[in-house]
């Protein structure tokens, strides 16, 4: 790698490490309100935070590209600025998620009871996908395969919490307390739509991970199992198509 393209890779990195505390931040915020701790400036700044988050992403997809049109990086290192590139929109994509789940927040009333028997679940939800994405990106730098791969095993367990959630919410809300039936089905569909949004923090935690594997072994994870599937030949979907006729 010649020395102008060492030196773009190093400012390249400099601000994905900036991208990582600024969603770091906003998980914390985050978890706060999972908390129902909400202080009066705590949307105004998970807003700042998510304008700070997208403008590193359009700086940093920029830098890449820039990079590889200027010193057209062999095979190696094209594969690390293709990945850098990946990462950095799954991880604004984290931060938009992360939105999300604050505008949820504002929909639940403090002390809500239903939303009290989901929110340890919803707080471990959290925690474990933003684990999951920061050993992701430690993998990426480290070049660390194994830990890619233990991030990507990791998604299954996120994934029976949001089925938990979803599949006893209905039955959790008919046997709530009596309350103003209009705040249960807010808080309902509050909880249900975090639930959902930090599960995908998780699947983009695997498709960082599936990002650092392509740029540590050169292998291409996404999509992985229809990439077994035989892709049926011109002759053979010829003959389909008479068939249907």
């Amino acid at each position: 790698m010649s020395p102008n393209m060492d030196h773009h890779v190093v400012l390249i990195k400099e601000d994905f490490n900036v991208l990582n505390k600024v969603i770091a931040r906003q998980v914390d915020l985050i978890q706060q309100l999972l908390n129902g701790v909400v202080e009066p400036d705590t949307y105004e700044h998970i807003e700042m935070n998510e304008t700070i988050i997208d403008s590193l992403e359009v700086k940093i997809r920029s830098e890449v590209i820039n990079g590889i049109i200027l010193y057209t990086p062999r095979a190696s290192e094209a594969r690390r600025m293709f990945a850098l590139h990946d990462m950095t929109s799954y991880l604004e994509r984290v931060g938009d998620l992360l939105l999300n789940v604050a505008h949820f927040t504002r929909a639940i009333e403090p002390g809500n009871a239903l939303y009290l028997q989901y929110a340890d679940t919803l707080r471990e939800m959290l925690s474990e996908t933003y684990q999951m994405v920061a050993d992701a990106v430690t993998s990426f730098f480290a070049g660390d395969s194994a830990l890619s791969r233990r991030v990507i095993s990791r998604d299954t367990h996120i994934d029976q919490l949001h089925y938990q959630i979803n599949d006893s919410l209905p039955q959790t809300l008919l046997d709530t307390e009596p309350g103003p039936e209009i705040e249960s089905i807010q808080a309902s569909l509050a909880i249900s739509s975090i639930a959902y949004n930090i599960e995908r923090v998780g699947d983009n935690a695997t498709n960082i991970a599936e990002a650092a594997i392509f740029h540590s072994e050169g292998k291409n994870l996404l999509h992985a199992k229809s990439q077994k599937v035989e892709i049926p030949t011109e002759q053979a979907i010829e003959q389909y198509g008479q068939e249907e006729v």
